[in-house]
């Protein structure tokens, strides 16, 4: 195949700092992305005005920033999926729920060390989003992994919910809407981190000290 025409390989993900940084730019994408797609849904025909007032951008930018915690934390159920799925987990060692095991503790590790890469909230703003996501992130080595239509809960959906810049008027369906649209988002990420993920190679990285 022509080199012009031939797709870009994407890095495997085999060092911890690589992981860390993947997982809160994954989690930016994803706020953004919901957060916009969802909202410009709801207003319809209205968008285009709304999208040009510097208040309502400002506002937009404030519920992206205040959902990244919670998408961090899908962004971690996922890759923690992705890798207890994947082959290199294999290799780790001879049993299988010791693998799983080192896997879920090293991806924790990783994963608040993401939790700090993210955009700092503004002053005066609350910070029980970040906060949440931390607990969420440590309890994971202790918590049995879900499947991937269950990462996104639905009290976490509802909390999502309120972060739009909206009115608050939602019901049981727009939420499930919420839901399965995360999951989109959530099942292609799922299938980058299966193929980039070297399990092996970041359980074999220690922490130092």
């Amino acid at each position: 195949m022509p080199t012009l025409f031939r797709r870009k390989r994407p890095e495997p993900l085999r060092d911890p700092d690589a992981l860390s940084t993947e997982l809160a730019r994954r989690a930016i994408v994803l706020a953004r992305r919901s957060i916009v797609e969802y909202t410009r849904m709801r207003v319809g025909r209205n968008w285009p005005q709304l999208f040009s007032e510097a208040a309502f951008q400002e506002a937009l930018t404030c519920a992206c920033k205040a959902a990244t915690p919670l998408c961090l934390v899908w962004t971690t159920r996922t890759a923690r999926r992705a890798g207890l799925t994947a082959a290199a987990c294999c290799e780790v060692c001879a049993d299988p729920s010791g693998a799983h095991e080192i896997w879920c503790e090293t991806l924790a590790r990783v994963a608040v060390d993401a939790l700090g890469k993210l955009p700092a909230a503004g002053m005066g703003e609350d910070r029980e989003d970040h906060a949440e996501a931390l607990r969420a992130l440590q309890r994971l080595p202790a918590t049995p992994p879900v499947s991937l239509s269950e990462i996104v809960a639905p009290q976490e959906a509802a909390r999502f919910a309120l972060l739009l810049p909206l009115d608050r008027g939602f019901t049981d369906d727009d939420r499930e809407t919420i839901r399965n649209t995360l999951r989109l988002a959530l099942a292609e990420l799922y299938e980058d981190m299966s193929r980039r993920l070297d399990v092996a190679a970041l359980t074999r990285v220690r922490p130092a000290g």
